[in-house]
């Protein structure tokens, strides 16, 4: 990740959003079709293959990507919603993680604070955003490898882009969500569950806390 100033479509609304940007390279790959994807594409350089010893194949011709690289821009936008204690559902607008939460914390009623600093812990602060799972994973984040065979790549859709985006999104869902989970049913090591309480870890005692543990769904 680095610093950068975007060009003018990539800019977020009222400077809200987070823009990322990923550079897919493929130097290795050798593509069996053309591709139209917008991320994928650009797949024009051909590349004849030989008939190796002892194979039925003949001579074939692949196709590599045409440019070193191929950047895919993203921006990153986040809501937040709750129901407060008056089962009224409140909701932030749509923008950055931090105005999003922001917007929330200003529409706290009376008696709604230790409802969501239950919510705000198992929520947003387990939260991870779609880059950093291709940041930690690289190229095996990628749903293409599934049409991978060695360094041939078969044929992808014409929105493969959107698949990945896709993947990542659905990720960092899945992580938010059994994130959430532990929090509930804890860990099954006993011995880590007292490693915990040796470390401070704060269990239920009020009457709040306990409404809210014997509301959660596994």
């Amino acid at each position: 990740m680095s610093s950068f100033t975007p060009i003018p479509e990539l800019r977020p609304k009222n400077n809200s959003g987070l823009v990322y940007v990923v550079f897919l390279t493929s130097g290795n790959i050798l593509f069996s079709e053309p591709t139209n994807d917008g991320w994928f594409g650009g797949v024009t350089n051909a590349t004849e293959i030989h008939k190796f010893k002892g194979s039925d194949w003949g001579n074939t011709t692949m196709l590599r990507q045409s440019e070193p690289g191929s950047p895919l821009a993203c921006e990153e936008l986040d809501q937040y919603c709750f129901t407060d204690v008056k089962g009224e559902r409140k909701c932030s607008p749509v923008g950055s993680s931090i105005d999003a939460l922001s917007s929330i914390y200003e529409q706290l009623d009376e008696g709604d604070a230790e409802w969501f600093n239950w919510f705000e812990m198992t929520t947003f602060e387990a939260a991870v955003g779609t880059e950093r799972f291709v940041e930690a994973l690289g190229s095996r984040a990628l749903r293409a490898r599934d049409s991978l065979n060695g360094p041939i790549l078969g044929p992808l859709p014409d929105k493969q882009w959107q698949v990945e985006v896709q993947h990542w999104n659905a990720a960092a869902l899945a992580y938010m969500q059994d994130t959430f989970l532990r929090a509930i049913t804890g860990p099954k090591d006993r011995q880590i569950l007292r490693l915990m309480s040796a470390a401070g870890v704060v269990y239920p005692t009020t009457e709040t806390d306990h409404e809210l543990c014997a509301n959660q769904v596994c």
